[in-house]
């Protein structure tokens, strides 16, 4: 990753959380893709022992086990950013208050002259 890119994640305040989100997608989709192919490659293989062959496979199936656990977490977060419950549905009432502090924000500013009428 070049230096400027992992400053701009690390630092910057003005992330766009969609692109994030879609490298982190596109990330986890390599490393399965990988993981896939490895597993495949170990299968064909017959330099391996049966109880090496078998450890081998079992890390490489925890490994797709724990992206998959990652990318779980990963949904959940941007669900959770973007004002869903904990079974996934959107926070109506949450909404609805959020609007009524931005509308009366809005009015107070052209109460005070701040916004053109």
């Amino acid at each position: 990753m070049a230096t400027r890119d992992r400053e701009s994640i690390a630092g910057s305040c003005d992330i766009d959380p969609e692109r994030l989100l879609k490298v982190a997608v596109a990330n986890y989709e390599d490393v399965i893709l990988d993981l896939h192919e490895m597993r495949a490659s170990l299968r064909a293989s017959e330099s391996y022992s049966e109880a090496e062959f078998r450890r081998v496979v079992t890390m490489v199936s925890r490994s797709v086990q724990t992206v998959y656990d990652e990318r779980k977490r990963l949904d959940d977060f941007w669900k959770r950013q973007a004002g869903a419950g904990d079974d996934g549905s959107f926070d109506m009432e949450a909404a609805r208050a959020e609007i009524g502090r931005r509308l009366d924000r809005i009015r107070s500013a052209q109460d005070a002259g701040d916004l053109p009428r």
